[in-house]
């Protein structure tokens, strides 16, 4: 087993607290149905039986959001991860513009106590979303950190 096996079993270890007493679908099959290798001449034939033992099973959702969440490789929760990828698109295209500033502004004032400055790219990565929505997410977030420090160094 390659150390790219052993990590995405590992994976499959981190959930399992998570559904402390869930019935899961897939407990009783070889996790390597759930993580084909992309060189894997059947693939395409082990991800379909992946799709099919998560069919139904009762953790389902709560698989998916483990993976949403932590990036995780191969099938989770019946999606691949191309699907997730497109998943994650979708939602950070449909969160509000508000909420993408308020979590801009927290990662701006964590990167100024360091130091330095939000950039675009890391808000791109962290929010998951369109560069074009990061950079209005990062300007805003700018300017309001920027007022707030002039508010409280002209209250000071």
């Amino acid at each position: 087993m390659s150390a790219r096996s052993l990590a995405r079993h590992d994976a499959m270890w981190l959930l399992l607290p998570r559904l402390a007493g869930a019935r899961r679908a897939c407990a009783e099959v070889d996790p390597d149905v759930f993580f084909a290798e992309p060189d894997d001449p059947k693939a395409e034939e082990r991800t379909a039986e992946a799709r099919a033992v998560c069919t139904g099973c009762p953790v389902r959702a709560r698989c998916l959001d483990f993976a949403l969440a932590t990036g995780q490789y191969g099938v989770w929760g019946g999606t691949t991860e191309e699907e997730r990828r497109e998943l994650c698109r979708q939602r950070a295209a449909s969160r509000p513009m508000s909420a993408l500033v308020a979590e801009a502004i927290r990662l701006e004032r964590a990167a100024r106590a360091a130091g330095g400055q939000l950039s675009v790219i890391r808000a791109k990565t962290v929010l998951r979303i369109s560069h074009a929505r990061a950079r209005e997410a990062v300007l805003a977030a700018r300017r309001a950190v920027d007022t707030e420090a002039a508010d409280l160094g002209g209250a000071a």
